[in-house]
């Protein structure tokens, strides 16, 4: 007879969890239809018999968040956050919670908490990673998407994203460091694994164009190294109009010519013979450039060769 008693509380454990499940997805429908009060009514039903769900607690925390009791909502977020959980459901409201609070950061450090319980778990740190591409956090973007590639390391886009990590990483880094380790480590993993690359299901010419971008954005960083910032940004707006569909060369040239002007604004080198001698240098740069003198760079020219190359694609 014991064996049949256990099974019944199987049963019941079973039913009773079906039936939270129920309630908790017309508590979802309730907040998809924009019912918020409803929502925030039937989720605390839930609790009255469930107290310590995490699930329950996150949708009453989304229901508090868009009747817009912000400070209610995320006190009660914050408690199941604290439990780090590691349950599909609650992560998914929670990060829906963190993005409409705009509190981004947290949604890293909630799937680094769900990681570290579940170190193989796929969905998990592919959550991870797009957290840190949020965040512009590069360098754990990179290492994110080497325990990815190590988990599945066949036929999967894990390696790419290590290597455009790496990319990125070299753009925000010191200009010596990016040329010296971070940019021929990233063209290393490319060239080597060629096999690997051509496997994955990218874009044609996915390869051509990781190449370019290698040879491209290695040159402008070895010239920013050797001081040579006007050749460098000069060299963007020359990639720009050769690639407008490439975000990251409109991303490095905007941020060397703003890096540009603060320095020129600090040093007070703004003077016409500073000019003359940058035009000076751009003119011993390849033929190539030379349309795209960067002699009076400013925020307005750089705001008008934004425009104009926008409107002429």
């Amino acid at each position: 007879m014991a064996p049949k008693k256990k099974n019944h509380v199987q049963q019941a454990s079973a039913d009773s969890t079906q039936a939270v499940e129920r309630k908790l997805r017309y508590v979802y429908d309730l907040l998809d239809f924009g019912n918020y009060k409803k929502a925030l009514q039937e989720a605390e039903k839930v609790l009255k018999k469930h107290p310590n769900s995490n699930s329950a607690k996150s949708l009453k925390g989304l229901s508090l968040i868009r009747l817009g009791r912000l400070r209610d909502g995320y006190d009660i977020i914050k408690e199941v956050h604290d439990t780090k959980p590691a349950d599909e459901s609650t992560l998914q409201v929670l990060t829906v919670c963190y993005k409409e609070l705009n509190k981004l950061w947290l949604i890293a450090e909630l799937y680094e908490n769900a990681v570290e319980q579940s170190t193989d778990n796929e969905e998990y740190l592919s959550h991870l990673f797009m957290a840190h591409v949020r965040l512009g956090n590069y360098k754990k973007q990179h290492q994110t998407a080497v325990k990815l590639h190590k988990l599945k390391p066949d036929n999967n886009p894990y390696y790419y994203w290590s290597i455009m990590s790496l990319i990125l990483q070299a753009k925000e880094a010191d200009p010596k460091l990016a040329a010296s380790m971070l940019l021929p480590l990233a063209e290393k993993m490319a060239r080597t694994n060629r096999t690997k690359l051509a496997s994955l299901e990218l874009n044609a010419g996915s390869n051509l164009m990781i190449d370019s971008i290698f040879k491209q954005q290695r040159v402008a960083e070895l010239l920013i190294s050797v001081d040579k910032v006007n050749e460098a940004i000069d060299l963007y707006k020359h990639l720009i109009l050769e690639r407008p569909d490439n975000w990251l060369f409109y991303t490095s040239y905007i941020s060397t010519s703003l890096q540009l002007i603060d320095s020129s604004a600090h040093n007070g080198l703004t003077d016409q013979s500073d000019a003359a001698n940058s035009s000076k240098e751009t003119n011993d740069s390849p033929s190539h450039l030379n349309n795209h003198s960067s002699e009076d760079i400013t925020v307005e020219g750089l705001v008008s060769f934004l425009r104009k190359n926008s409107e002429e694609t």
